[in-house]
């Protein structure tokens, strides 16, 4: 039996707690341990539906916080911003996702970089 912590979106996602306990036949690899079908929580495998959900969820919000960095805007302009709102319901509280995800773009996106 194998304990591992989990960040708040995977605990949104998954539905559970801080902590998840997994058994794992065989050595305690990182692809036995990751293997959803033998960990028992076979409902985090995505379908092809999802991960295009999830794929537009995501374009969506670069493309929105793309904007917000090209208009000058700093981080906690961009959390006020809400550029996750029809998706929270779904993700859970975006604040710490939205300013690291925004921050990330500086030097992608910066013209200065």
């Amino acid at each position: 039996m194998i304990r591992i912590a989990l960040p708040q979106h995977l605990q949104t996602l998954a539905r559970v707690g801080p902590e998840v306990e997994v058994s794992v036949s065989g050595p305690a690899t990182q692809r036995a341990v990751l293997r959803p079908e033998q960990s028992g929580f076979a409902y985090m495998r995505l379908g092809l539906d999802e991960l295009k959900a999830q794929s537009q969820m995501y374009s969506t919000i670069y493309d929105r916080l793309s904007q917000m960095l090209n208009k000058g805007r700093g981080p906690s302009e961009a959390v006020a911003a809400q550029p996750t709102k029809e998706f929270d319901a779904q993700m859970g509280n975006p604040d710490e996702f939205v300013r690291r995800a925004f921050e990330s773009l500086w030097a992608y996106l910066s013209p200065d970089a």
